[in-house]
């Protein structure tokens, strides 16, 4: 088919604005990638770790797994108990 000179420029400024854009999101998706991973090691130097804190502490896992080796209580008396989820004494005894 043929285009015009100004069908064709407006079809390559089209393209050209779309690349631009396309580049551009990616440049803020680093920038901010970037920035994100700088601040988690910020944090991590002044000692916070982030995420998730653990159900039990370092007794409590023990006292759970010790209660789950002995098989004198059920795995639901033992997540009643220590007030922690099946998965979770699961992952302990692993």
């Amino acid at each position: 088919m043929f285009q015009t000179h100004i069908e064709q420029f407006h079809k390559d400024t089209e393209d050209s604005l779309i690349l631009y854009w396309v580049g551009s999101e990616t440049k803020e998706e680093e920038d901010l990638d970037f920035l994100t991973q700088a601040g988690l090691a910020s944090a991590r130097a002044r000692g916070n770790m982030g995420g998730r804190p653990n159900a039990l502490d370092k007794k409590g896992k023990a006292t759970a797994v010790r209660m789950y080796n002995s098989k004198k209580h059920s795995v639901v008396e033992i997540c009643k108990l220590m007030g922690i989820s099946h998965p979770t004494l699961l992952g302990y005894v692993k």
